[in-house]
């Protein structure tokens, strides 16, 4: 990484000690080396450099490109940030990414494509999937609260309480055949579970009282048959007050594609 980053993300961790309440935990689950993917919900502008200071690892961070403006702009050109226009999946973008991610760095990604103005977890956008589809990295699931409450000119003194979450990484099995836009809106679900997990209930938003749905293609027919004819309620249970994580819960999509991931690693060492 550029050496303007590391001493900007040291700036920004002290700023943000001093102004707010900033807590981080799970950075023992952030792999030290080679590929990965973090994913996290967005609330503010500033989610960017927190996670920047937050995360034990250089990010290059997918960035919009009104952020490349002044007076800000280059600063992120600075640290290395890669511009893509909000709302598009452009070739030439996803290009970029899997260059990083083929370098062993860090790819940093807002799945929602634009902050949630009401501080609750918008439906994800397919190009995170498609990334970590044809990339087969790692993916790390990250969880903001708190930085919605820094608007304003007196919000500092107010010193909100900030978290950043760390979940477990992940990954998505390796397929052959052709990704279309069902099985891409399946994985991004998927995807986008692993964040909502990690948030309190009222940020989960839509992904807050989702089922547990199959990702078509990658499940076998049964769990498809039980989905279409109706089955127990598979909600996921509010947090546990006392540890403050939800406990885990049978999904169809989570032990699918865990079962598929399993048997590509069995392939891959027997070869």
């Amino acid at each position: 990484m550029p050496a303007f980053y590391h001493i900007a993300t040291a700036l920004v961790g002290l700023l943000f000690r001093a102004f707010t309440r900033c807590q981080v935990s799970g950075r023992e689950n952030v792999p030290a080396t080679g590929p990965l993917v973090l994913v996290s919900n967005h609330l503010n502008n500033a989610d960017i450099p927190l996670l920047a200071a937050s995360i034990p690892r250089g990010i290059v961070f997918m960035a919009k490109e009104e952020l490349f403006r002044p007076p800000a702009g280059w600063a992120i050109k600075a640290c290395g940030a890669l511009r893509v226009r909000r709302g598009a999946v452009e070739a030439s973008s996803l290009r970029q990414a899997l260059d990083v991610l083929k370098q062993g760095k860090t790819l940093g990604v807002y799945p929602e494509g634009t902050r949630s103005r009401t501080g609750r977890l918008q439906t994800g956008k397919p190009g995170v999937a498609m990334i970590a589809r044809h990339s087969q990295a790692p993916i790390s699931p990250v969880a903001v609260t708190g930085t919605e409450k820094m608007a304003g000119a007196w919000w500092w003194l107010r010193r909100p309480r900030v978290t950043v979450s760390i979940g477990k990484t992940f990954t998505l099995p390796s397929r052959s055949g052709e990704t279309n836009k069902e099985s891409l809106t399946a994985l991004t679900t998927f995807i986008m579970e692993h964040i909502a997990e990690l948030l309190p209930p009222d940020y989960r938003g839509v992904y807050g009282r989702t089922l547990s749905r199959p990702a078509y293609g990658i499940c076998d027919e049964r769990d498809l048959q039980t989905e279409r004819s109706g089955s127990p309620d598979r909600r996921r249970p509010e947090r546990d007050e006392g540890s403050g994580t939800a406990p885990a819960v049978a999904s169809p999509v989570r032990d699918g594609l865990s079962q598929s991931a399993a048997v590509s690693k069995g392939d891959s060492r027997a070869g």
